[in-house]
């Protein structure tokens, strides 16, 4: 996984590479140049230099306005270039995030709901935000490791080639550094993993607090419901306290580790100074090293925590996503982070002619234009129950009205989940035009397919948003389609009109309006096959009559298009070309009524 992540952009990742190696090696050129001024200013650092090769090295003469422009340059060049790396740097790290994020959200999208996630809405996001970086920060930990190591590799020859002694000195504190921050970051993982487990907790109770608000009304539960938050959120608060402090104490370790080095190499230092073999310029040079070489140990320490905490992602996100690989999440894949969106495909988008009809309108996709659909002996069983459909079989024809209907718990509403893909069928196979399906989560989608639910699901948005759903409104025949949902009347009398927010999965609408604004965003796809689970159960007689009615009409008017109804409703059978009666998930009979 970790190398599809770095070969999924090789050019920023080389960028990325580059800048950072060159940023990280920038100050040995600075503290050769401040070990030079030191050595111009003492005027005694030549004599004392016995027995040091000073071939190419020695200072006199040398113009110090030259030296101080020189560290000028690169106290300039340092950050310029850091900004140019941190660029690069956001650049890839955010393309890689975006990688996962959008392959996580593809399986939400298209596997979750057929394998079933115990996960919840408020999870999948916490997931998405915290355990996505969680694991590609690990991308960023190792190549990072290229800049200090090259430069404490430039550093170490350096300081060898000026005393040996004192560099295995200097180079203690750093084994010190290594082994304390192996220690505290071995607990890191734990205390994260707890931290973050702390915080789904604290947002999954917010989710259903606000969606049980009216049963916690009824109960008069909210001064519990309250305590419970507070108790959730002072568990969090003590476990990001907890993963803070480890982290904290890391900083602590190296800033200590840095000041004791300093002073171990002034106090072996000093003899070599006595001597004439060590200079203020070769002190000020290590103690600087000194500073940057500690970065290694840090990094190093940095990647073996990442390691465990990417570990832990993983593992939080094997338990969402089942059987489903992980390895999916780190598949290739476009992603548009800058310049103009780009559009829907029109394999997942159908945009029509502004028109009422849809005779003489031509359109092309892959299967081309209903002609039937063929479904044989699907099957699917809920895993908690065991209960679904075994064995179904449907032959769907353009232009006719099927019936699915049958006593409760019969499987009428699985099967139209198991068609759409919106289930994994466990086996069986489904046929369009004699084309088999092989994804029918990706196929079963409009211009070919679109599908009212039988609790749908309208947004907190403005009525007109949450019926389009990124259709242009100039592109689409909206009256038709509210006409067709006997919904133009409601529409009118509403404040706002299409405007009108609705509220939380509608709360502001009644429950007939919310079937009609879900049958509306169907008919507005003017789809091949229309799936439609039990629109009739929250309409009034009349309402009820004068829908179908109108369905009759659009059917007599154009008979390409299909319709798969769930429904036990007689003014419903009264109209249909196929009844499929399905008695304990199995088709009890089929028949034909004579309509004429």
């Amino acid at each position: 996984m970790l190398v599809r992540l770095f070969t999924y952009r090789p050019g920023l990742m080389f960028a990325s590479v580059l800048t950072w190696t060159l940023s990280s090696c920038l100050p040995i050129l600075t503290g050769l140049v401040q070990q030079a001024i030191f050595e111009e200013l003492d005027p005694s650092a030549s004599g004392h230099l016995e027995g040091r090769d000073l071939e190419g090295r020695d200072l006199e003469g040398r113009d110090l306005v030259l030296l101080f422009a020189a560290l000028a340059v690169l106290a300039v060049s340092e950050p310029a270039l850091g900004v140019l790396w941190y660029w690069v740097h956001t650049t890839f790290e955010g393309t890689v995030e975006a990688l996962v994020r959008t392959n996580l959200f593809s399986w939400v999208l298209t596997t979750s709901g057929r394998r079933g996630t115990p996960a919840s809405p408020v999870t999948l996001v916490g997931h998405l935000r915290d355990d996505v970086p969680g694991h590609t920060s690990l991308v960023n930990e190792w190549y990072r490791l290229s800049g200090e190591g090259a430069f404490v590799a430039i550093a170490l020859v350096i300081m060898l080639g000026i005393d040996p002694l004192i560099t295995v000195a200097t180079f203690l504190p750093l084994a010190g550094v290594v082994g304390c921050t192996h220690w505290v970051r071995s607990r890191l993982p734990r205390l994260w993993g707890e931290a973050r487990e702390a915080t789904t907790a604290v947002t999954n109770f917010v989710g259903e607090a606000f969606e049980g608000v009216q049963a916690i009304r009824v109960a008069g539960a909210e001064t519990a419901v309250v305590r419970r938050f507070a108790h959730l959120n002072d568990l969090r608060r003590k476990a990001e306290v907890r993963s803070l402090v480890a982290a904290r104490r890391i900083d602590a370790i190296t800033v200590a580790t840095t000041i004791a080095g300093r002073g171990l190499v002034l106090l072996i230092g000093a003899g070599a100074m006595v001597a004439g073999r060590f200079t203020v310029g070769d002190f000020i040079l290590f103690a600087f090293y000194l500073d940057w070489m500690l970065m290694l140990p840090r990094r190093i320490g940095r990647l073996l925590s990442q390691h465990r905490t990417s570990e832990k992602s993983l593992e939080r996100l094997r338990e969402v996503m089942g059987t489903t690989p992980v390895s999916t999440l780190v598949a290739h894949r476009a992603v548009h982070l800058s310049g103009p969106r780009s559009q829907p495909s029109p394999a997942s988008v159908h945009v029509v002619e502004p028109t009422a009809s849809r005779r003489g309108r031509t359109r092309s996709h892959s299967g081309g234009r209903l002609r039937d659909l063929v479904v044989t002996d699907l099957c699917y069983r809920h895993p908690e129950t065991g209960r679904g459909i075994s064995g179904v079989s449907l032959h769907l024809r353009a232009g006719a009205l099927t019936v699915v209907t049958g006593p409760v718990g019969a499987g009428k509403s699985t099967l139209l989940g198991v068609m759409l893909g919106l289930r994994e069928a466990q086996s069986g196979a489904l046929f369009w035009n004699g084309m088999r399906i092989e994804d029918p989560a990706t196929f079963m989608v409009p211009p070919r397919v679109a599908y009212k639910p039988q609790v749908p699901w309208l947004f907190s948005e403005p009525l007109l948003d949450t019926i389009l759903l990124g259709l242009p409104p100039d592109a689409v025949d909206l009256e038709a389609a509210l006409r067709r949902a006997a919904f133009e009347r409601d529409v009118a009398e509403l404040d706002r009109g299409l405007d009108t927010r609705v509220g939380s999965r509608g709360v502001r609408l009644s429950g007939g309006q919310v079937q009609r604004a879900s049958a509306a965003r169907m008919f507005v796809r003017t789809p091949d096959l229309c799936v439609i689970d039990d629109l009739s159960s929250a309409l009034d007689e009349e309402t009820e009559h004068l829908v179908w009615e109108r369905m009759d009409g659009a059917r007599a008017e154009d008979r390409s298009a299909a319709y798969l109804v769930v429904s036990h409703r007689a003014a419903v059978l009264g109209r249909a070309d196929q009844i499929v009666v399905l008695e304990a998930g199995s088709v009890a009979s089929v028949s034909h009524p004579d309509r004429r």
